[in-house]
């Protein structure tokens, strides 16, 4: 398996991963047509005003249908517009952020996630980016063991204001199964 990556013509097995990926992450406020549907419109819309965002997406492809995926945002790229303006990312000097990855079912434990840290890595360094970072819910241990075993770190959290939005957006917005997000840094260089 490779990494490739993505083009407009992805789009479509993009979003329908992404949606099959994070189908847990959906709630009644927030249903997976619905998400799905602003997945569609957010690479659409990446396709047409942003194509670097678009390459910036490496994908890994088995049997014609892209098994797992990951979304880095190298300084200068736009953030995720499906999620609120308010709680997009924004990029310090030298940082490349994972914005998400995420694996079908039937790829996992087959390696694919690590393939495509590992393209992350590539992509960041290329970049002149000195560190990469990501964010993962608390209760997904099993991606956080992942990441660490890859060299990243748990940073600690100072503001408390912050966390406590992070917690009411996490509680309400994805079925009240949420609690925390971790923020993990990885060195380049």
């Amino acid at each position: 398996m490779e990494v490739q990556a993505a083009s407009t013509n992805d789009i479509e097995g993009i979003t329908k991963l992404r949606s099959a990926a994070f189908i847990d992450k959906t709630s009644s406020c927030y249903p997976p047509s619905e998400a799905h549907q602003d997945n569609v419109e957010a690479y659409n819309d990446y396709a047409k005003n942003h194509p670097t965002k678009i390459e910036h997406c490496g994908i890994i492809i088995k049997d014609g249908e892209v098994v797992g995926a990951i979304q880095v945002v190298l300084p200068g790229d736009i953030a995720d517009i499906s999620m609120p303006s308010g709680i997009r990312h924004a990029n310090k000097p030298k940082e490349a952020y994972v914005e998400w990855v995420g694996v079908l079912e039937s790829g996992r434990g087959q390696g694919i996630g690590s393939l495509l840290l590992a393209w992350a890595d590539e992509l960041a360094i290329a970049n002149g980016c000195t560190h990469i970072t990501l964010e993962v819910v608390t209760q997904n241990t099993r991606a956080a063991q992942l990441y660490e075993r890859k060299g990243y770190v748990v940073q600690p959290r100072y503001d408390c204001c912050g966390m406590l939005i992070t917690f009411c957006l996490l509680w309400c917005c994805l079925g009240c199964k949420y609690t925390g997000a971790k923020l993990m840094k990885k060195d380049l260089v």
